[in-house]
């Protein structure tokens, strides 16, 4: 260290700054060849720069956060427990705005980034700011439903994939539009999830059985499920594709048993274009619709209407607004680059690329709609 650096850290400490120091800062000296009394002297800054209140010395990297706490500094997000998930703060007026990823900061991490679900607490500016959900994928902004709050911030559940990411803001009741307002909110509940939906509290949940739900207002309301149905997993698929070739545009039709990714279906491997994969089911009330793995794009169609835009990382879409009493029609549309067809027009240098579709992940089979229900709970 050098004796500016130290005699800035020393102003720095007088004026009320909080800094720790690790390691043996007692025999500190200074960079290079040092001039004689040059250790010295800096090691005299150095103890004067020990002996102030806001600062602390410690001896491992493991004491820095208790030291950071015994200063009186606190994260801006705490986690529940240790975990893979990354997070960065930015401050607009009296609005905290907070992105929040599950990864690591290196390719190919060992061990690999695996599913979260914990709670964290994110520090507000606004002591009555309420915390938005803003969705990269649709541009839309919603209260979030399911929280506590005290002196520390905000306390909510985080639930990501790996890759998986989201932005929260927390800002005044109000904020984007929003119509709830200061309107009671769940702080706990055994269903699957809360939201607003259309300025009314409705739990959302896929097993049947007793729910309860805790109120911001100390109120419990418990709500009976009789019967849900059981997943249904769509096998009859038919699929359109229209392969981009130098000479024009081919066609490809094929009738399938599953969703399946194109370098399992004969004559796909090395096509380049759009594919549409469609069938019908009878249905009706909430559902979701679970892809599985998803590789390049896709979008769905239900009944004709283009969907909100599908996060491939957890391809799960709510289907049940489209949804109409007896048979409906379901599309899912991918899309690939061109790497499929360079793998044939150079092996070596192509030939690795991953051929597009969509795959099962996870227990579950690609194409499968789970059932769910949505009650709404009286304020």
């Amino acid at each position: 260290m050098t004796r500016r650096v130290a005699e800035r850290l020393l102003a720095y400490a007088r004026d009320g700054l909080p800094i720790v120091l690790l390691g043996a800062w007692e025999s500190a000296s200074v960079p290079g060849v040092p001039r004689e009394g040059d250790d010295e002297r800096l090691r005299a800054l150095v103890t004067d720069l020990l002996t102030q209140p806001t600062v602390r010395r410690v001896t491992t990297a493991d004491e820095v956060p208790g030291a950071l706490e015994a200063l009186g500094v606190r994260p801006d997000v705490r986690y529940a427990t240790p975990s893979t998930l990354l997070t960065m703060r930015r401050v607009a007026g009296r609005v905290d705005y907070y992105y929040l990823c599950n990864g690591k900061h290196q390719e190919n991490a060992k061990p690999p980034v695996t599913a979260i679900d914990h709670e964290v607490t994110l520090a507000r500016t606004d002591g009555n700011g309420v915390p938005y959900l803003l969705n990269p994928w649709t541009g839309r902004a919603e209260r979030i439903a399911r929280y506590t709050e005290d002196a520390g911030g905000i306390h909510l559940r985080v639930a990501l994939h790996p890759g998986q990411a989201r932005v929260i803001a927390i800002g005044r009741p109000g904020l984007f539009g929003d119509r709830t307002g200061t309107r009671p909110h769940a702080t706990d509940t055994s269903a699957d999830q809360v939201v607003y939906d259309n300025g009314h509290l409705v739990i959302r949940t896929t097993k049947a059985g007793r729910h309860t739900t805790t109120l911001s207002t100390g109120r419990t309301i418990t709500t009976r499920i009789d019967e849900i149905p059981q997943p249904t997993e769509l096998r009859a698929w038919h699929l359109k594709v229209r392969d981009r070739r130098p000479d024009g545009d081919h066609t490809h039709t094929l009738d399938l048993d599953r969703l399946a990714p194109w370098h399992d279906l004969p004559g796909l491997a090395d096509v380049s274009g759009v594919g549409t994969y469609t069938t019908t089911a009878h249905l009706d009330g909430p559902a979701y619709l679970d892809l599985g793995e998803v590789t390049d794009t896709c979008r769905v169609r239900v009944n004709g209407h283009l969907l909100d835009p599908v996060d491939l990382l957890h391809p799960v879409i709510d289907v049940g607004p489209h949804l109409e009493r007896g048979e409906n029609t379901i599309e899912v549309e991918v899309a690939t680059p061109l790497g499929n067809r360079l793998r044939q027009a150079d092996p070596a240098v192509y030939g690795s690329l991953t051929p597009p579709g969509i795959r099962p992940a996870g227990p579950g089979p690609a194409g499968a709609v789970r059932r769910g229900t949505d009650i709404e709970v009286d304020l």
